[in-house]
């Protein structure tokens, strides 16, 4: 059978070369029908076919540039050949140009349960998931076993529950930014670090063991009920941190209040992982093993991590003074990713051990857990919408005065600023395969803990803008009526929350760029131009509020420059070369058969 294969591709081969002889000479070849030339064009026969098979080996080398081949990239390669007659040998001599075999085009194929994606092997384990039931044992999504990354097929997907249970989160940003506009207090950097921390520890939570069953649609009501009395008890702590500037004494209950409600949703949290583990499905003889790693992940991670996160909040319910209070819901949730971090390390290094020890059994593969990446990026991805949508409450202002085209311009501008950061953003982390969790373990921190930094420079930035957006409009009402009355400055922390949050907002999103693969490619300026225009403009932000204080309109002219500034930068960022555009411009050969046809 060996020797008959053999015989039957150098017939084959023999057979192409015969053809592409005849058509370099200019005689009929069935193929020249495919391509859709006729005996009046023989004579460019030769140059219509090297265009096709250029044509070929760009679409080509675009599919197999993470060298795998999905199904629909298959059967998108299988039409292209029949639309171009793309014969065997020709397709041999595209894929030898990419330096590719018929061996490594089947290998990157698709195939069952195993696939190579780039440098990482898979395999794929089927996730139950499509039915509503009342009650489905917890799997593990996805997980690392020797190296070989094990998960389901299809792409992990947000569910409509993450949907509504994010609109929470964004009564707790609307309610910080207000207290925010009311006036500055350092609790604004524990108060975000505590939403956050909920936010992040339910979305792990979710992409390890997230299901549609009846019991996760109550977890999340839980989650969203405890999440209210977070919201509920930000402005108090303002309040109460007011107070104790103007008085020297502060309620003490404000404070309690906001820690107790905290604690209850990172209870909620940590028990939900542990009735995961308890509870988790055993039906397959992996899983057992698989069940046994959890539990050390339990004793050596979850635990730890809730015990040093939470007791920094019960110290501080004895406590009055706010500097204190700070520190302390300062350190908790550090503490609980620092815990987490050692946990992992320490699994890494003695799982075999600790089975060992407990008298557990196990068949020697080492589990490690693993993230979905796809799932991580879009519910990161939303939850900087719903951060970004804060900005947008300041144009609500735009109907305050009687000067209303105006108004509308500079809401207009700040419209305008906010839709370039989120393009800016969302140009690099919208792709997968190029996502900092694929580069290293590094990469991937720095890319998950600079959207703390990020997003509360979203924050800052938006109760900047719509203080602005409020003296605008005063100031505008208080000229159109003519009053000889006193009107309010500006509150300078306004000019300090704009500058401040723009320049934060460039300075980590630079971070969160950097620490991806790479960039699209056909850019007229390098990744290192493009981002570090951002940092030099940072300087120039910060010194704003000093350099526009004699400004007659300093409002609007802050605007106006931070827009175009960012507006310039997100041209910078997209603006692409001759390279590109090339691709799609027709050769001059091809002009002048379009135009004899």
């Amino acid at each position: 059978e060996s020797q008959s294969a053999e015989r039957k591709k150098e017939k084959r081969e023999r057979r192409e070369r015969e053809s592409i002889r005849k058509m370099s000479e200019g005689e009929r070849n069935p193929l020249l029908n495919n391509v859709g030339i006729n005996d009046d064009h023989r004579s460019g026969s030769m140059t219509e076919v090297e265009r096709h098979l250029e044509t070929y080996k760009t679409f080509l080398g675009a599919l197999l540039a993470d060298k795998i081949l999905t199904s629909d990239e298959q059967e998108a390669l299988q039409d292209m050949e029949q639309d171009l007659g793309i014969t065997p040998l020709m397709r041999e001599q595209a894929l030898a140009s990419l330096g590719w075999t018929l061996d490594d085009l089947e290998e990157a194929k698709e195939d069952g349960e195993h696939m190579e994606w780039g440098d990482i092997q898979m395999e794929f384990v089927e996730h139950k998931d499509h039915e509503m039931v009342f009650f489905r044992r917890p799997t593990l999504r996805q997980y690392w076993r020797n190296g070989v990354l094990v998960r389901e097929r299809a792409e992990h997907k947000v569910a409509w529950s993450e949907l509504l249970y994010d609109l929470v989160f964004v009564s707790c940003i609307a309610t910080l930014a207000e207290s925010l506009e009311e006036g500055f207090s350092f609790f604004v950097f524990p108060i975000f670090l505590c939403i956050y921390q909920n936010w992040q520890l339910f979305t792990v939570y979710l992409n390890l063991f997230g299901t549609t069953d009846v019991v996760h649609k109550l977890y999340f009501a839980v989650m969203m009920i405890l999440l209210g009395g977070v919201a509920a008890n930000i402005d108090n702590v303002f309040v109460a941190s007011e107070e104790y500037e103007a008085t020297g004494e502060a309620p003490h209950a404000c404070y309690w209040r906001f820690a107790l409600a905290h604690m209850l949703c990172r209870t909620w949290i940590f028990l939900i992982n542990v009735w995961a583990v308890l509870v988790y499905n055993v039906g397959t003889p992996e899983s057992h093993y698989l069940r046994n790693y959890l539990r050390i992940w339990l004793i050596t991670n979850i635990i730890p991590a809730y015990i040093v996160s939470v007791l920094p909040f019960v110290c501080s319910m004895f406590f009055s003074r706010p500097l204190i209070i700070i520190i302390l819901w300062t350190v908790g949730p550090l503490l609980d990713s620092f815990a987490s971090f050692c946990g992992v390390i320490f699994l890494r290094s003695f799982q075999t051990r600790i089975l060992d020890a407990l008298g557990w059994e196990h068949n020697g593969n080492l589990y490690f857990i693993a993230f979905s990446i796809e799932h991580v990026a879009e519910r990161t991805g939303l939850f900087v919408i719903i951060v970004l949508g804060e900005g947008i409450n300041a144009l609500v202002f735009a109907d305050d005065c009687e000067n209303e085209f105006w108004q509308y311009c500079v809401s207009a501008m700040v419209l305008l600023i906010i839709f370039s950061l989120e393009w800016m953003y969302f140009d690099i982390n919208d792709s997968v395969r190029t996502h900092a969790f694929r580069r290293s373990a590094f990469t991937a921190v720095l890319w998950r803990y600079s959207h703390v930094f990020y997003n509360l420079g979203l924050v800052v930035m938006s109760a900047g803008l719509a203080l602005l957006m409020h003296a605008i409009a005063a100031k505008t009402e208080y000229d159109d009526s003519g009053s000889d009355g006193e009107h309010h400055a500006t509150p300078a922390r306004a000019f300090w929350y704009t500058c401040g949050g723009v320049a934060c907002v460039l300075l980590f999103s630079t971070i969160i760029h950097a620490s991806h693969l790479g960039k699209f490619s056909g850019h007229v300026f390098p990744k290192w131009i493009r981002l570090g225009a951002r940092l030099v403009v940072i300087p120039g932000l910060l010194a704003l509020p000093f350099l526009g204080s004699d400004w007659e309109s300093h409002e609007t002219r802050t605007i106006a420059v931070i827009f175009g500034v960012v507006s310039c930068l997100n041209i910078l960022d997209h603006i692409k070369g001759r390279p590109v555009l090339k691709r799609f411009r027709p050769s001059a050969s091809a002009r002048g058969m379009a135009k004899s046809h």
